[in-house]
């Protein structure tokens, strides 16, 4: 009945908690920003359950009562393009956002192209400068927060108004967009920026869409128990894109895919899908899609064939607007990416983004919305004859120069077309003469292919192409242009078959092909998931698969069949399980007294090869097993592994709140040990005699509160019997001036002992206050046990992880999987707070990946971070040296600028 009282007052503490915790008008609402015109605009955020709040705008006024979960939500609305007005909110708290305007919101989203700001485009100074013109655009940036589940909340944000002083760090497409949008339609814009350079389509998709795809099943299940970064499949959905599902928004400008590059079909079906999530999540089945393909990027073209990952993302992304015509526009810039991988050119970017606006938000059918597409391809005599939509005012040779900013494409009346090639039956492509024979049509030949079959337009990653539609004036004069971008009609169709072989590609369709489950030792197979309605059998390990669409994708999943080698051993006051690794699975540890059972669970969904069980009674014999489970489910129990924890953390006196000795070794900072009443005490820790140890320093981490009680005067000693002790250190008139401050100690006249103690003399107040420390940690100088650590990185490719760093191996290597820029990230929490000087990072094989630049900072609980300990430039082994810390989490930031990646393939403290 207690238990139940108790459990009941903490669940209600945790609700109120979690409602204070979240706003009570939600982060997307400031001064400045933006609402949704002609349109009922939902106002909303979290307070006392049945709490009354009240909102009011432009002379409207409602109010509503916040549900039993603290929730509120009003809608306000519709109102036509207007302001500033004043939004006001009532209830248990007030807020009031000034400058507010009624005009079209845009969400920009997508990565690296969609992020570089204002800055980073041509003629920053100017344009920022000239952004003074344009007051009513406005832009929140919603924070870089990934998460493994969706969110309700932000992390911060504000609106800005465009002006000399921000638009600088506006995103440049969404600004440059806006503007030529507001030039148009004159009404306010309000961007939502929510983008994320170095990012891959899986992460902006909701969870259920990724796990419908064979391909990040195992990785799915695996990131539960990894760090979240931006390679979190729907990392980025869950956290900058589930926080606005409530706010009203006019359309959606995406510009994604470079790191998609070499996967167009599986692009296509996994963009098909996004485009519904975003409908599904802002409730709004018709919310209109701005599509920016891919610029023209790296070395032009000068073979038929080249590599052409860009061009398969292009028509991807053409093939999804095509079947989405009605709600969906297409933006071509395959003339204007000069080559780089970041052009600079935005200024054109958002001009021809704002024509498709016009065109598909604005409902101006006169509007050219997007270039030309290529819709039939018929060979006859010798020629192919190629139909295109979207022409404008006709087809026409042009050229653009790419930094010539806002200046149109020139026709090129006399020019020679560029950008075909065709094959035959033999799919051997050469470079084709074309030239338009009518409005809509081009008629394409080659004398080294006498009977096509195939065609290709701007089928490269930098193709050297110049086919566009004329955009004319009223008199008919041509005035601009709009490109066509890749295509084909020999698209490629893809079985992926994970965890086995026979995935093939085919250009025809439907098309059957033998495939094998490859069980690795220690596994059963168990059955086909996926795309199963390819497959002619998902019981058996041997099937066929008949591909029937664009990309289909299975797996073949395996029962675990086999058990790890398990070691328990006893450490400072706690036992130490290490096992074996068995494969991709994860990890639970069980528990009993006795070798034979029961055996009760202490952790489940491990990632790793450890786990420390911190709370053993002293004196008693534990027996562990280890069990792998992945997706089918548990495999067998490991073997028992027995282990006694001895003496272990002890006191001469203990809090009989709980606050015991072992709370001194813990590896938690939030916990204490506390003698009551008393002036002085001792605490201590035994090794036991079959485990000596040689310290050479220790650590002490003040207590959290109380500094009456922290320790001033004390003897480190040492001893082998556990009652005649020797002297190792002496210490007077400490102080710890903060709280949970950490501080090291050194000696000299070292030797290996059993039992140390820490004989505290005095306390800071000098009476019976008590005397506390939150922890107490020996240091026996060697190279600090990589076992427990926990890795993470600001982002990780699945190729190459974190915990390849302590793998033993030169050849293996974990990498940023990007150029390195100031604010890459890797961290290594270490388990418990541990004292070391030196970080060692190689990077192997790589050897070009080491560090441009390096800075160390240091934090006990992984959130409050130290100033540097230590800065420099990295080599092929970056030796860092500092002053001794103590403490848990080392991070060390990418400082630099390169090229090419960071890498690190082993790191060691010491």
């Amino acid at each position: 009945m207690e238990f139940s009282i108790l459990r009941a007052l903490w669940l209600l503490l945790y609700a109120i908690c979690s409602v204070q915790a979240k706003p009570f008008v939600h982060q997307l609402f400031s001064s400045n920003m933006v609402l949704q015109r002609d349109a009922s605009v939902d106002v909303w955020g979290w307070t006392t359950a049945s709490a009354s709040v009240t909102v009011s705008i432009n002379g409207q006024t409602s109010t509503t009562v916040a549900g039993s979960d603290g929730l509120w939500q009003v809608a306000v609305g519709p109102f036509p393009v207007g302001g500033p007005y004043m939004l006001q909110v009532t209830g248990p708290q007030s807020a009031t956002f000034n400058n507010v305007m009624m005009g079209d919101v845009l969400l920009c989203s997508g990565q690296s192209n969609m992020d570089l700001n204002v800055n980073f485009a041509y003629n920053a100074t100017t344009e920022a400068a000239e952004s003074a013109n344009y007051p009513n655009i406005r832009m929140f940036t919603v924070p870089q927060v990934p998460s493994l589940n969706p969110e309700e909340t932000l992390t911060g944000g504000t609106w800005l108004q465009a002006n000399p002083a921000n638009t600088g760090y506006f995103s440049a497409v969404g600004y440059y967009s806006a503007r030529e949008i507001v030039k148009q339609q004159g009404v306010p814009i309000g961007i939502l920026s929510a983008p994320w350079g170095g990012t891959r389509i899986e992460g902006w998709v909701a969870p259920g869409t990724a796990l419908k795809i064979a391909d990040y099943s195992e990785t799915i299940f695996n990131q539960a128990v990894q760090p979240v970064t931006i390679d979190t499949i729907s990392g980025l959905y869950n956290g900058l894109i589930a926080p606005l599902a409530r706010f009203r928004i006019k359309a959606v400008v995406w510009y994604q895919g470079e790191f998609d590059s070499g996967h167009g079909p599986r692009y296509g079906r996994i963009l098909t899908a996004l485009l519904s999530d975003w409908r599904t999540l802002f409730g709004q089945p018709n919310l209109p899609f701005i599509v920016i393909q891919l610029a023209n990027t790296g070395v032009r073209q000068v073979a038929p064939v080249e590599a052409h990952g860009y061009a398969e993302i292009r028509e991807a992304q053409s093939q999804v607007v095509a079947s989405d015509a009605s709600r969906s526009r297409i933006v071509s810039i395959i003339d204007i990416g000069e080559g780089e991988l970041h052009p600079r050119n935005k200024q054109d970017v958002g001009l021809r983004t704002s024509w498709a606006a016009a065109n598909l938000l604005y409902g101006r059918t006169n509007a050219t919305g997007q270039g030309p597409v290529m819709t039939t391809a018929s060979p006859s005599s010798g020629t192919m004859s190629c139909t295109f939509s979207n022409v404008g005012a006709g087809l026409m040779v042009g050229q653009k120069d790419p930094t010539a900013l806002l200046a149109p494409v020139q026709q090129l009346t006399s020019g020679t077309l560029n950008g075909f090639a065709l094959a035959g039956a033999d799919r051997l492509f050469y470079f084709a003469n074309a030239r338009i024979t009518s409005y809509n049509t081009v008629s394409v030949s080659s004398s080294s292919v006498p009977a096509p079959v195939y065609v290709r337009y701007g089928w490269e990653t930098n193709p050297t192409c110049n086919l566009y539609a004329k955009i004319t004036d009223s008199n008919g004069i041509v005035i601009n242009g709009l490109p066509a971008g890749s295509v084909r009609n020999d698209p490629v169709y893809q079985l992926s078959v994970n965890s086995g072989s026979g995935g093939f590609e085919s250009y025809t369709i439907p098309k059957a092909n033998s495939i094998q489950a490859i069980v690795p030792a220690g596994y059963l197979f168990h059955h086909w998931g996926g795309d199963v309605a390819a497959l002619a059998s998902t019981e058996s390990s041997s099937t066929v698969a008949t591909l029937k669409t664009s990309y289909s994708s299975v797996r073949a999943y395996f029962q675990v069949n086999s058990a790890p080698i398990v070691t328990a051993t006893a450490q400072a006051g706690s036992i130490f399980i290490q096992w074996t690794a068995i494969g991709s699975v994860h990890y639970t540890v069980q528990r009993s007294r006795t070798k034979t059972g029961p055996y009760a669970v202490i952790a489940s969904n491990l990632g790793g090869l450890s786990y420390r069980d911190k709370y053993p009674i002293n004196g008693t014999t534990y027996f562990y097993q280890v069990i792998g489970v992945n997706e089918v489910g548990p495999g067998p129990a490991s073997s028992p592994s027995a282990s006694v924890l001895g003496l272990g953390a002890s006191a001469s006196t203990d809090n009989p709140s709980g606050e015991t000795a072992a709370h001194a070794f813990d590896s938690l900072t939030s916990s204490k040990w506390v003698a009551p009443s008393v002036v002085s005490a001792w605490l201590g820790f035994s090794y036991g005699t079959k485990n000596t140890k040689n310290i050479i320093a220790y650590g002490i981490i003040s207590a959290s509160d109380v500094p009456e009680r922290d320790p001033t005067s004390w003897l480190l000693e040492g001893s082998n019997t556990g009652n005649i002790w020797t002297t190792l250190d002496t210490r007077t008139s400490e102080t710890f001036p903060a709280r949970s401050q950490a501080k090291i100690y050194s000696f000299s006249n070292s030797a290996f002992y059993a039992y140390y103690r820490l004989n505290i003399l005095a306390n800071a107040s000098g009476t019976s206050a008590g005397v506390q420390l939150s922890e107490l940690v020996f240091h026996d100088g060697l190279p600090l046990n990589r076992a427990e650590w926990v890795m993470s990185a600001l982002a990780t490719p699945d190729y190459a992880p974190v915990s390849n760093v302590v793998d033993g191996d030169l050849n293996s290597r974990w990498a940023s999987g990007a150029p390195q820029f100031p604010g890459q990230w890797f961290q290594v929490d270490l388990g418990s707070p541990k004292i070391f000087h030196q970080v060692i990072l190689d990077a192997g094989t790589s050897a070009n990946d080491y560090p441009r630049g390096y800075e160390v900072v240091v934090s006990n609980d992984g959130i409050n971070w130290s100033s540097p300990v230590a800065t420099g430039v990295g080599s092929l082994v970056t030796t860092i040296s500092f002053q001794q810390q103590l403490t848990r989490y080392i991070r060390i930031y990418q400082t630099g600028s390169d090229g090419g990646w960071w890498s690190i393939s082993e790191i060691n403290i010491n």
